[in-house]
């Protein structure tokens, strides 16, 4: 129904359209982050930003997740699932490097000491093995969308049929309505004129002379 559409699946595909805005941002930061040529404030900012755009796609997630769902719409869910904890995984992985690396620079080594360039080099490859991660979690997540969309456009169609059929439905009670009072109408025009018109007939017999016409009385209103 449209109160289905309004209420449940636009609801459903903005929270899982902005979870997956929100992932990109993400990714866009993750990358930032193995960049050697940003630093210092720039750096920290990158990091920021990613764990700011995770903790809104858990956010738009959660929200979605709590929708009620069809048991098609259940199982892309339930797929989709584990492809996002394991992607989320490496992104949490990402962030666990960065606050060790800011550990250590606070504790007075340098951005050059053998410590963190082997923080640096894990936080490249974890970063580079989420990539295929990312790919398949948000595949799934548009499995999804895509599934609530044809869900929709399929309901608003039977909306649209139902709405004609009770269209045709009161066109016909309207047109059978007309035909029983036409057939009405006629069947009381018929009980009025007739009697209407042989006393007629014998009021004209009567007025040239004929006195042996006669009229059968038989009605107890306005003509009888």
């Amino acid at each position: 129904t449209i109160d289905e559409i309004n209420d449940l699946r636009i609801p459903a595909v903005v929270s899982l359209q902005e979870a997956a805005n929100a992932q990109h941002m993400a990714v866009l930061s993750e990358r930032g982050t193995i960049m050697r040529r940003f630093t210092g404030e720039v750096r920290r900012r990158e990091f920021k930003n990613l764990g700011t755009s995770l903790q809104a796609a858990e956010d738009y997630l959660t929200r979605y997740e709590k929708l009620p769902h069809s048991n098609e719409e259940q199982k892309l869910w339930d797929e989709f699932r584990p492809s996002w904890k394991t992607w989320k995984g490496g992104v949490d992985q990402i962030l666990e490097l960065d606050r060790e690396r800011t550990r250590l620079l606070a504790a007075g080594k340098n951005s050059s000491s053998p410590e963190i360039a082997e923080l640096d080099e894990n936080n490249t490859n974890t970063s580079l093995g989420n990539r295929d991660l990312f790919l398949i979690s948000e595949a799934k997540v548009r499995q999804i969308i895509d599934y609530i969309q044809q869900q929709s456009v399929l309901h608003s169609q039977g909306a649209k049929q139902d709405a004609t059929r009770g269209q045709l439905a009161i066109i016909a009670i309207f047109l059978g309505s007309a035909l029983i009072l036409g057939l009405l109408g006629i069947v009381i025009s018929r009980n009025i004129t007739r009697p209407l018109r042989r006393a007629v007939e014998v009021v004209a017999a009567i007025s040239q002379g004929d006195f042996s016409q006669q009229m059968a009385l038989t009605r107890r209103d306005e003509l009888g």
